[in-house]
């Protein structure tokens, strides 16, 4: 093999995986959007032994999710926002976090915020016996970005794949060098070789 051939391949490689790359990171800046998760913290206090998946239901209920849209003025759909509160409890220490997964950062900390407080009544509500203290109130300084994770995901397939397209350039053009190396070799014909 030679040099030109090695740093034609080289070439060829380098250029799909590039070009893989910023068609990947393209993809990313325009159709994937930011998301912002904020998170509120609350210790939660019962006389009695309460099912953990009573406080998700709470939270997550029509009347609860309809309550901060309209005190939010949020355009979204209940059935959307919904999906986009996740709700988890820890036993052991008897601690609730609410999170809301939004596009902006501040609309993020601010309708986590305003979830916070009415889960908090709607639970001191509804259990019987509870008391429900804020430890953690979102802040800007604890918002997670979690596109991040997602962008570097299809940036990094988006080089594999300029990888793979590279390698298939290179393999379909071996033949064609070969079969041009045959034609043109240094062996001396003593006659022609009829075609028939």
């Amino acid at each position: 093999m030679s040099k030109r051939n090695v740093s034609s391949k080289d070439f060829i490689l380098l250029a799909s995986i590039l070009i893989g790359g910023i068609v990947a990171s393209l993809f990313t800046l325009f159709f994937i959007d930011n998301q912002y998760n904020a998170t509120a913290e609350f210790n939660v206090h019962t006389e009695e032994s309460v099912d953990p998946g009573i406080y998700e239901a709470i939270i997550k209920s029509d009347k609860v999710v309809t309550k901060l849209k309209e005190q939010e003025n949020i355009t979204l759909p209940v059935q959307k926002l919904k999906e986009k509160i996740t709700v988890t409890y820890n036993e052991d220490s008897d601690t609730l976090k609410v999170s809301v997964s939004l596009d902006n950062r501040r609309d993020s900390i601010l309708i986590t915020e305003s979830l916070a407080q009415i889960a908090t009544d709607e639970i001191e509500t509804f259990v019987q016996g509870s008391t429900v203290e804020y430890v953690t109130a979102p802040d800007d300084g604890v918002v997670e970005d979690k596109s991040h994770k997602v962008k570097l995901i299809y940036v990094i397939v988006g080089l594999i794949i300029g990888y793979f397209v590279g390698t298939l350039i290179d393999t379909f053009q071996k033949p064609c060098v070969g079969k041009r190396k045959s034609a043109e070799s240094d062996y001396t014909v003593l006659g022609s070789i009829p075609k028939y």
